[in-house]
């Protein structure tokens, strides 16, 4: 499980610098909702929905729709766009309009649904370009992002899809390439897309996810590359809603939720929303600080609990250990005997979700004094946390006697 810091929201930031501007800061005398109505995309989607179904949804799935209960979305997908697309994409654009949201490069919309909030989303970034009193901080013109669209549900797939590219003509400064994937996020179906994302979008779909719901987010949250946004909206008056902050609590977080207060009476449900941010410094680090702790102080126990039990250890690019019986010898022989050990980390970075490099310096007493500097790379198990695979190399300086760490 991930550790996740909430993220300012309001007052036009976003964790960057100079803030971003938010849609009330453009508007702030006019209501939002007649923006919202007015700007031409919502009466467009009104038609893509007119197209989509005669037939509404069946009153015992609408009696288990209230009552929190699933839905076969094979079955009466396009009957539930009929009724709710259009009213999860206003929502989703107010709670927007409400935040400011750093413009990502690639995002993933988990429980994608029929579209509504990664369209929400496009529009909001397009019209930001095309509308807000601030050049400085738009977007680059004809920026492409890429979307991926997360489902159980192939014909919610198809839905929003078809939505965006009914939408794609309408948006004059961004542009996108788009993917999708039929998988259970909570069943691991997508662990391939895990560090991969600037933003990811997670609307409306925790509450179909309650009994499961701290897998569902951690393995959602998963997705995100270090310094992604995640952004959730639920309604306020459902349980889940609470659910999620205390998910984010146990995370050590100080989550920020707001509730979006009523637009007007042709805007029934009020929500509430959750941001958080993976920040640069993560898991990798923590783990590559968890390794130099058992380092300075040669503790072979340490090294038990870090190190898978079939991971493997490379010196100067040659496979030289692999399991915890190997490592630990090799740390009881080379390690321990050390003495009067300081050592500095000189430099880390995170490669990409999983791989960290860190740059080194350890100065020691065995038999006599020894410097030794040099690199490692660590390979990581980002759930488990737990290092898969070490490499290391290291590099002669004067009078340094090397073959130990």
């Amino acid at each position: 499980m991930q550790a996740f810091h909430a993220n300012q929201l309001g007052g036009g930031h976003w964790g960057c610098d100079p803030p971003l501007p938010t849609l009330r800061d453009a508007f702030p005398q006019v209501d939002l909702m007649d923006v919202l109505l007015e700007d031409g995309m919502a009466s467009l989607i009104q038609r893509f929905v007119g197209g989509l179904s005669t037939v509404g949804l069946p009153g015992s799935v609408r009696k288990d729709l209230l009552r929190g209960g699933g839905i076969d979305y094979d079955e009466h997908g396009r009957a539930f766009a009929r009724e709710y697309l259009l009213r999860n994409y206003l929502k989703a654009r107010y709670v927007l309009a409400a935040c400011a949201i750093q413009p990502p490069t690639s995002i993933i919309d988990i429980g994608c649904g029929s579209g509504a909030f990664i369209a929400a989303v496009l529009v909001h970034l397009d019209q930001a370009n095309r509308s807000w009193p601030w050049p400085d901080r738009r977007l680059p013109r004809t920026t492409t992002f890429r979307i991926v669209l997360v489902d159980q549900s192939s014909l919610q797939l198809e839905l929003a899809a078809s939505l965006l590219e009914w939408l794609r003509p309408a948006l004059s400064t961004v542009g996108f390439e788009l993917e999708m994937h039929r998988a259970d996020i909570t069943a691991g179906e997508a662990d391939a897309l895990q560090g991969l994302f600037d933003l990811a979008l997670i609307g409306h779909v925790a509450t179909e996810n309650t009994e499961r719901l701290d897998v569902f987010l951690s393995n959602a949250l998963a997705t995100l590359a270090p310094g992604g946004e995640a952004m959730v909206i639920e309604r306020s008056d459902d349980p889940v809603g609470q659910a999620i902050l205390s998910f984010a609590e146990g995370l050590a977080l100080s989550p920020i939720a707001r509730q979006v207060e009523r637009p007007s009476r042709r805007f029934r449900y009020a929500s509430q929303w959750l941001n958080a941010r993976q920040p640069v410094v993560d898991v990798h680090q923590d783990v590559l600080q968890a390794y130099f702790r058992a380092w300075r102080t040669r503790s072979p126990m340490l090294i038990e609990q870090l190190f898978a039990p079939d991971a493997d250890y490379a010196i100067n690019n040659k496979l030289a250990y692999r399991g915890h019986d190997e490592i630990q010898r090799y740390w009881r022989e080379k390690v321990m005997p050390q003495v009067l050990l300081h050592l500095n980390i000189e430099s880390s970075e995170v490669l990409r979700q999983g791989r960290v490099r860190a740059a080194w310096e350890s100065r020691f007493l065995k038999g006599r004094a020894t410097t030794v500097c040099g690199e490692l790379e660590l390979e990581i198990d980002t759930r488990a946390r737990r290092v898969l695979g070490l490499e290391e190399w290291y590099t002669k300086t004067p009078a340094t006697t090397l073959g130990s760490s």
